[in-house]
């Protein structure tokens, strides 16, 4: 258990005798289970336990000076961890401890928690999320918002706070990493070297030490080749409570001496410290010492074993199978939920996989191979490790491609059929005959034909895995191993997206630097999603396209919506009206009915407004050129302004001029998007993401926008979602995950938006640095800048694709002079 669990050498540790006592708040935090399946356990929480000291503490003005807890109890860490109280004094910081999940007291199900299927909640990501929700809801109480934070970590918890300031830098100011293998446990560097490291401790104090050891353990092997006679002379030199009997007991006992040193080495302070068991000053030295000082070998080794297993020199024997707990963690595991908790992450997402020959090391032959390592994982809990995740999650077309040295132009798909999305997106293939690139095109996660569980795939059991992380998660696992399979390892990736796929674009960005070199977000309304900007401005910005085009046109929109509020007051003659008007399939029967109507009536401004091209298009519908100067045109030249409307929306419902009657509640499907979500699995997993994280709250009210009062606020968005659905949104979430308007920490975006679309005010649209900047393209609808070049394409829209572009080759020019330098 102990291979990552106090590596922290003299940087936060302070010595026995030096160490002061600091005093602490204890208090838990309402934890969500889940992070990433908004239906998992009915959307239960958690006490996570957490302790603050406040002594030095500016209060609302200092920084917090916040400790990611790892693999154990957190007051243990608040314990062994003076150098932090150090600094907070240095800085009037607040003292802020965190437990790990499935630690110490924060058990998600109690003593349940390492039951079949409530174990698989424990994972790093779901950590960091922890500890991502938990600062900002401590620095709302505690009104701290402006506080800087500073992460600090050992060990596991080192790679923690480096993890952290990776995903989380809009939270995070800076990480303090101690002793933290970030490249070890993401399977970069062979785990061969940790002991390879450790016989170096010995062999620097004498290489005679060494030598000793490996004497002792060819003296042990002799006895062990004897057999039975063998086995009781090695169980009488090491005082074993148990003798050994077999060939497995004999590894076993290697391992449990190895684990001895191990130990010693990492906690070879210049003084006396109880960390990880009672140690002396120096004790690697006084290791050596006994093993040099004794009559045999063997007896030099149970002597310097003793000094782990036998500090208090009161042990009358040594009980081995207690003492070292094969694991998942060559360096063995100990007993309780703690061990448990980080057995199952070794076999999961942590690589310790690692052997001793005795060649390069000290050691006997005792290996820990990813062979044996899935064998005991599956055996154990049913999984097999993830061997990449680690390293993918945290850093560790082919027309014009220059095969295995060109870059990747990655479009993220976003809510809909991947083909449509490839058919409407030209401006990634002129970019890809300029760069020599290849072309991707990824479908989202539960749209289109990736539907993880087929035709069921939208069943309550099966949606929940339907989320940003998990689609994000989705690309880079998917791009890594593209470029593995097509030995395109040193290609850099692009990402493109428009939309919602421009926000996963920059999300990409954001979480995975490591993966992707830049992005261009199209249309991309970070802030209004992660509900930063009212989704009212929405509406107004509807308002004023066809404002813009005739103030007349706005006039007539309100005069024909307040004709149609006329009719409906009349009750069932006047509903009779309007389906006449209207030409209705069905007539409206009610007041339900007749909302109904007017929702379906606003989608149409919002749908043209959108796809106001200056050519026709068939992106959303079959539009001509300026299709909200069209609308207009039909309004101001009807006889009555609701004549004028119908024949306005028929625009968008009746491209084809074929439709002989409207159906509305088949056009127009009331969900958690006020503009409404189409038929089929597309618009239900759209639905879904709009009731869980996606935030499109918004409504109209006849003032400040030209529609009747249909409001969608919050309360609406909770009772719909969670009868549709059983699940309530959290409003916060990408506020949290994906920085909200804290994303100066990223780098190499391209954020574009039209001044035409509705979409703009929720996105980014002035420059935040250098490498962070915008374009805004005067006369533009959605996205217009990723389609194909058009000879109706205003300067606008040919400048930002050369700005684009032009950021995109900057990118790529860093890429190749660092790469080939």
């Amino acid at each position: 258990m102990y291979i990552l669990y106090a590596l922290t050498l003299g940087l936060f540790v302070i010595g026995k005798s030096f160490a002061e006592d600091y005093d602490y708040v204890e208090g838990y935090f309402d934890q969500k289970i889940d992070h990433f399946n908004f239906l998992s356990h009915g959307n239960q929480t958690y006490k996570q336990r957490y302790l603050f000291n406040a002594t030095w503490w500016d209060v609302g003005r200092g920084p917090i000076f916040f400790y990611a807890g790892n693999e154990g109890d957190v007051v243990g860490f608040w314990k062994n961890t003076g150098f932090i109280f150090k600094a907070a004094k240095q800085f009037n910081a607040l003292v802020l401890f965190a437990e790990h999940r499935y630690y110490g007291k924060s058990l998600p199900f109690g003593n349940d928690s390492f039951k079949g299927d409530n174990i698989g909640f424990l994972s790093v990501s779901q950590a960091l999320s922890d500890y991502a929700f938990f600062l900002r809801r401590f620095q709302e109480t505690h009104k701290a918002e402006k506080c800087p934070i500073i992460a600090f970590g050992g060990s596991y918890g080192g790679m923690l706070a480096a993890y952290m300031r990776f995903k989380y830098p809009n939270i995070i100011h800076g990480a303090i990493a101690a002793s933290a293998p970030l490249y070890q446990v993401a399977g970069k560097i062979p785990g061969e070297v940790f002991f390879q490291a450790v016989t170096k401790d010995f062999s620097d104090i004498s290489p005679k030490c060494e030598a000793q050891v490996r004497l002792a353990f060819s003296q042990l092997d002799k006895w062990a080749a004897m057999g039975q006679s063998g086995y009781s002379e090695i169980s009488q030199t090491f005082h074993l409570c148990k003798p050994i009997n077999s060939a497995q007991d004999y590894e076993h006992l290697l391992r449990w001496a190895r684990n001895a040193f191990v130990s010693a080495a990492m906690m070879d302070y210049p003084y006396a410290a109880s960390f990880m068991g009672n140690f002396p000053a120096f004790p690697v030295k006084v290791m050596c010492n006994r093993l040099q000082s004794a009559a045999r070998p063997a007896d030099g080794l149970c002597q310097a074993v003793s000094l782990y297993y036998n500090a208090s020199e009161t042990e009358n024997c040594f009980d081995i199978y207690q003492e070292y707990i094969y694991c998942a963690d060559p360096t063995g595991c100990g007993l309780g939920f703690d061990a448990t908790a980080w057995d199952y992450q070794a076999c999961t997402e942590i690589n310790l996989e690692g052997s001793t020959s005795g060649t390069v090391d000290m050691f006997p032959v005792l290996p820990f191979t990813s062979q044996m390592r899935d064998e005991y994982c599956y055996k154990t809990y049913k999984v097999l490790p993830r061997r990449n995740y680690l390293d993918v999650e945290y850093w560790g077309g082919a027309t014009w491609w220059d095969v295995g040295r060109g870059p990747i132009f990655f479009y993220l798909g976003n809510e809909g059929d991947i083909v449509g999305l490839l058919k409407n997106n030209g401006f990634i293939f002129k970019a890809a005959k300029q760069f020599n690139a290849l072309a991707l095109f990824v479908e989202h996660r539960y749209y289109g034909k990736s539907l993880p569980f087929g035709n069921d795939s939208f069943k309550p059991e099966n949606i929940g895995f339907l989320s940003v992380d998990q689609a994000l998660s989705d690309y880079a696992f998917f791009i890594r191993r593209f470029q593995e399979t097509h030995k395109a390892e040193k290609c850099p990736v692009i990402a493109f997206g428009g939309s919602y796929g421009g926000i996963l674009a920059a999300y990409m960005r954001f979480k995975y630097p490591n993966i992707i070199l830049g992005s261009i977000a199209a249309s991309a309304p970070l802030y209004q999603v992660s509900g930063k900007v009212s989704g009212d401005i929405f509406f107004q910005v509807v308002t004023k396209d066809f404002h813009d085009i005739s103030p007349q046109c706005e006039a007539q929109v309100r005069s024909a919506f307040s004709q149609l509020d006329k009719w409906a007051a009349m009750g069932q003659s006047g509903y009779s009206e309007i389906a006449r008007t209207f030409r209705l399939c069905k007539p409206l029967n009610s007041a339900q009915d007749y909302e109904h109507l007017l929702r379906w009536a606003r989608n149409a401004f919002v749908s043209v407004a959108m796809m106001d091209y200056p050519y026709p298009a068939s992106a959303i519908g079959n539009l001509p050129a300026f299709p909200v100067k069209v609308m207009c045109n039909r309004l101001q030249s009807a006889a009555r302004p609701v004549d004028g409307l119908c024949q306005a929306v028929a625009l968008y419902y009746n491209a084809s001029e074929t439709v002989n009657c409207f159906d509305i509640y088949q056009e127009y499907i009331y969900c958690a998007d006020p503009t409404g979500c189409g038929l089929g699995f597309d618009a239900t997993a759209w639905d879904y993401q709009a009731c869980t994280e996606i935030n499109l709250e918004g409504s109209t009210w006849g003032t400040v926008d030209m529609f009747p009062a249909l409001p969608f606020t919050s309360q609406m968005r909770d009772e719909y979602c969670y009868k549709t659905y059983k699940v309530l949104p959290r409003r916060n979430y990408l506020d949290v995950q994906f920085w909200g308007e804290d994303i100066s920490s990223a780098t190499n975006i391209v954020f574009s938006n039209g001044n035409l679309d509705p979409w703009a005010p929720g996105g980014i649209l002035k420059n935040i640095s250098d490498s962070l900047v915008a374009v805004m393209i005067d006369g533009g609808a959605h996205h217009l800048d990723f389609k194909e070049d058009h000879p109706e394409d205003p300067a606008s829209v040919i400048f930002a694709r050369d700005f684009e572009l032009a950021n995109i080759g900057k990118w790529l020019q860093e890429y190749y002079d660092k790469l080939y330098q």
